[in-house]
């Protein structure tokens, strides 16, 4: 699982999930999406396991947060470049 604060790319989109346009979801998302991880679900509990991700653009303005649980989407690491 990944941790909050990690950095991931969207690279399946599977079951339906709930997508609500409003202020916080500009657009639908889709693979290739890059998206921190908000909020981690089901780790210390059996409810089911998942994520909250944001998403935003070059200009740090939010695109989608949405939550998945692991049925729902497959994500990959982003590797940060060191400086």
């Amino acid at each position: 699982m990944f941790s909050i604060g990690d950095q991931v790319r969207v690279t399946s989109l599977f079951k339906d999930y709930i997508y609500v346009k409003d202020a916080d979801n500009k657009r639908r998302p889709k693979v290739g999406d890059i998206a921190e991880v908000y909020k981690v679900y089901g780790q210390d509990d059996d409810t089911d396991q998942g994520y909250q991700l944001n998403c935003k653009d070059f200009k740090g303005e939010k695109i989608w947060r949405l939550n998945f649980s692991l049925e729902q989407i497959e994500l990959e690491s982003v590797k940060q470049r060191k400086n």
